[in-house]
């Protein structure tokens, strides 16, 4: 699914806000403290987990959430507490079969989140992790060997119902796209990806040296997460939220940031937070909306 329409009463407790969204890019604008990341925190926690984090509770007064397939949520605040109901097709359903439904990626380049706890200790024991960049990456190298599972299960099944060959190549369209985007846009470091067995380095050009993925910079890590989670979200209709995602990238991946995106992953909706002129002028000026113009 993917999202039509958000109206929120006391946003602040103190605004209303009503947007319609496109159906593929949405970038949203805004100056610093306009309230995207709010936003943008209300949708994801409401999504993911069909309910507010505890900081927002007392910022945002109602919520609702219209999508496609007839699916919709509400979420009030009330002197007894918060009342959160998700439907599809006018019907009632439980908040476990709306979350199951939702399928969402998020990826945000600034002020992260406190890891939690238990998120804490793994970090901590695993080699090579030294930041949280450095774990963020590992776990998007996680999903991208599930999506390798995935998709070599469905080559197992189409070679079992003795399918041609020739219709196997296709299953592994996505996979060799994001490859060669990983290499096109490496070439200004002399970087090319290097899928050995079940671990995955980098060659640097011309010399006879390997690079672990914990050894790039901050900018070519940020870019591989964008990269890998627009591969591994595209076999399904999904959301994907980005929160400043030019932090760290020079101005030339900002430039064709969007399209590789979208061309790995054409199924998905963005709904983007940036700053950038680099981003938003290359093609995407009528997606822009302004949150100080969402804001009654």
């Amino acid at each position: 699914m993917i999202i039509e329409h958000i109206y929120i009463q006391g946003f602040w407790n103190e605004y209303s806000l009503d947007w319609e969204l496109q159906p593929d890019v949405n970038l949203l604008s805004g100056i610093n403290g306009s309230g995207k990341t709010t936003l943008f925190d209300t949708l994801y926690s409401l999504l993911s987990k069909g309910a507010l984090y505890p900081f927002l509770e007392n910022k945002i007064q109602s919520v609702r959430i219209q999508l496609s397939d007839g699916y919709h949520l509400s979420s009030d605040r009330n002197p007894q507490g918060r009342e959160t109901h998700y439907f599809h097709q006018g019907q009632s359903i439980t908040k476990e079969e709306f979350t199951r439904a939702c399928l969402l990626m998020a990826i945000s380049t600034f002020d992260t989140r406190i890891p939690q706890e238990e998120d804490f200790k793994r970090m901590l024991l695993m080699p090579n992790i030294r930041t949280e960049l450095d774990y963020n990456l590992n776990q998007a190298f996680n999903a991208y060997y599930k999506y390798l599972a995935y998709i070599s299960k469905l080559v197992e099944t189409a070679v079992s119902e003795q399918k041609p060959n020739a219709m196997l190549s296709p299953y592994y369209d996505n996979k060799n796209l994001f490859i060669k985007t990983v290499n096109e846009l490496f070439t200004s470091t002399q970087k090319e990806w290097d899928e050995n067995g079940s671990e995955i380095l980098f060659r640097l050009k011309g010399k006879n040296m390997q690079l672990k993925p914990q050894e790039l910079s901050s900018g070519e890590k940020q870019l591989l997460m964008i990269l890998i989670s627009s591969l591994v979200s595209s076999v399904f209709e999904n959301i994907t939220f980005w929160d400043e995602p030019e932090i760290s990238l020079h101005i030339d991946w900002q430039r064709v940031l969007i399209r590789k995106a979208r061309e790995l992953n054409p199924k998905g909706q963005f709904i983007i937070a940036t700053h950038s002129p680099s981003i938003i002028y290359e093609g995407w000026e009528g997606c822009i909306v302004n949150m100080e113009d969402l804001l009654k």
